[in-house]
């Protein structure tokens, strides 16, 4: 019983030795977790998981000398309470907390520019805000601690109850602890400290197995820290890029078409697109070109990735997932392409140089934004952001007349990123919720789902548009999707996550892909088309299009691999499609 006390009484001594730190930086850290959900965090968990990191701490500082211990938490208050402010007020202000690109741009902007986003963002509705609480904290921290005798009778209060129930609490505490240690575990806990050492997080998923659930960075020291480490990671990468920004050995066969047109499409769901079976009919047009013969539909392609930040970085890059390097060690084929003689030009209505209301987020920004990146890769970019994708339509005609012998023309739409009613013009609204027998959804479910099979439709009619300005040229037109979205798919909601469900998964990474071949490039590429035919039912993921399309290109280059180019007959089929660079996507929808 004496070494069951002594035990027991180690157990109590973080808390006991730091009473206020522990106190203060669990309430700080609940009223983060209470109002201030984040990525899929889940509360219960979270709460428990306070609990163990704040333990841990309080162990830490055990550690060091009495002397010193009150400085290093005098330290740690102000980050941890500044972090927790700044963090929820722009949670409540840009429905976003700290983020990478957030912190990027405050180290770039100077004293003016921060002060006027202070002062912009600074009103009476965020004090009103949850932001407020953790004002009401600080406050009574503060409090207590200028006031010696407030001070003292909170740690006498504290510790006569401790002394009291010692045994129930101890007891108690460690069963709390062990169910804590257990959650962190479950939910990669120690995932934060491998991401914040700079480590990948597929390392880390490798050594946890697949049926945990990642509950995300859970309080805003954490989001800070992860911010820190990705800009310190995104210098290097941005460094690497720069060092090989241009190279890449390539050259141009004889029977290279003129015009290549890569368009890419934003969130589309195959399970939406009438080409593909679904019942409603979205794509009159594209299943029109199905109809000529000179159109390939793949019938089973997945994206690599369900953002688009990192499926755009897997498609650009010669990168294939199971490369022994990283994806910025290998060129894009869009170099590649140019170098070998091709005239590119990037017409996106996401990604523009020096736009403020672009979409282009952090990874974006440095291999498609970054300037010398961008001169390396392409001849020609549009300068604007269109309110829906036909406007790019416009950006080419501008630029059409400069016309090279042979030309690969990148169209990326903003397509049917949310909120879809935004992605259509009123005038296009076809399907309303009387197309719908869908009791399971509410009306307001059901006017979303309308509004996503519109912009398909939409989408449908851009496709037309772009392919109507290549109609009598020699030209081979692709089409894919960077990634997928769930949209009431068997289910009552709409959104990208990582439950990996089966139908959740099917819905977020079955894309569609297909090659359309004019009248003028099936005349005299015949039997490249036939070769496009032939793969038409071949298993394929989107990180390997960069050989595809230099294969179609008729570009020659030490990069290209026919065991990834889908076209080929030495294509490797039996590939595992490891989406998210953790799991096996066959694995988890299985045929």
């Amino acid at each position: 019983m004496a070494l069951y006390k002594k035990v027991l009484g180690y157990i109590l001594r973080p808390i006991e030795e730091n009473m206020l730190f522990f106190l203060f930086m669990y309430v700080l850290g609940a009223v983060c977790i209470l109002f201030e959900p984040w990525g899929g965090c889940s509360r219960f968990w979270s709460f428990f998981e306070l609990l163990f990191d704040v333990y841990v701490l309080s162990a830490l500082l055990c550690v060091v000398p009495k002397r010193l211990r009150q400085v290093v938490r005098g330290c740690l208050y102000p980050i941890f309470y500044l972090t927790a402010i700044v963090d929820m007020a722009l949670f409540y202000r840009l429905n976003s907390p700290i983020i990478p690109i957030l912190l990027q741009m405050a180290m770039q902007s100077n004293v003016n520019e921060s002060t006027e986003a202070i002062n912009s963002y600074i009103d009476s509705s965020l004090l009103l805000s949850p932001v407020s609480l953790v004002f009401v904290v600080l406050l009574v921290h503060l409090c207590i601690a200028v006031k010696p005798d407030w001070r003292q009778k909170l740690k006498d209060f504290l510790q006569c109850v401790m002394k009291r129930h010692r045994l129930v609490i101890s007891s108690g505490l460690t069963a709390l602890l062990l169910f804590s240690g257990w959650s962190c575990a479950m939910n990669k806990k120690f995932l934060y400290y491998n991401i914040i050492e700079g480590l990948k997080v597929i390392d880390v998923q490798k050594e946890m197995g697949d049926d945990d659930t990642r509950t995300g960075f859970y309080i805003p020291v954490y989001r800070l820290l992860d911010a820190i480490v990705e800009n310190r990671e995104m210098k290097d990468i941005i460094m690497k890029l720069h060092e090989h920004a241009g190279k890449g050995e390539a050259t141009l066969g004889d029977d290279a078409p003129s015009h290549v047109v890569f368009i890419i499409g934003e969130s589309y769901n195959r399970y939406h697109s009438h080409l593909y079976g679904y019942d409603l009919p979205t794509t009159p047009y594209q299943d029109k070109l199905n109809e000529t013969g000179r159109m390939a539909v793949f019938t089973d392609a997945v994206s690599s990735w369900n953002a688009t930040c990192e499926s755009f970085q897997s498609m650009l890059s010669m990168y294939c997932v199971g490369d022994k390097r990283s994806w910025y060690e290998y060129p894009f084929f869009t170099t590649l392409i140019r170098n070998a003689g091709y005239q590119v030009a990037f017409l996106s209505n996401q990604f523009v140089m020096d736009c403020g209301t672009s979409y282009s987020s952090f990874v974006e920004d440095v291999f498609i934004n970054d300037k010398v990146l961008s001169d390396a890769q392409f001849d020609i970019r549009n300068s604007e952001i269109h309110p829906y994708d036909l406007g790019l339509v416009d950006d080419y005609r501008q630029v059409k007349d400069k016309v090279a012998e042979h030309n690969l023309w990148i169209f990326h739409f903003m397509g049917l990123h949310a909120d879809f009613h935004e992605r259509y013009p009123e005038s296009w609204k076809h399907f309303t919720a009387k197309d719908y027998h869908r009791r399971d959804l509410l009306a307001a479910d059901v006017e979303i789902l309308a509004d996503y099979d519109n912009a398909i439709r939409y989408n449908d009619y851009v496709i037309k548009r772009i392919i109507d300005e290549f109609k009598d040229k020699d030209a081979l037109i692709v089409f894919v999707a960077d990634h997928g979205e769930r949209v009431y798919d068997d289910c009552q909601v709409f959104g990208r996550n990582l439950t990996w469900n089966a139908t959740d998964i099917k819905s977020q990474f079955s894309i569609p892909f297909w090659i359309y071949a004019t009248p003028r490039y099936y005349e005299h590429h015949q039997d490249d088309f036939k070769a496009i035919l032939d793969a038409r039912n071949k298993r394929y993921m989107t990180d390997a299009i960069g050989h595809t399309l230099l294969r179609l290109a008729g570009v020659k280059t030490p990069y290209y691999r026919a065991e990834r180019d889908v076209i080929s007959t030495k294509y490797d089929e039996n590939r595992k499609r490891i989406i998210r660079e953790e799991r096996d996507f066959d694995e988890i929808v299985k045929p």
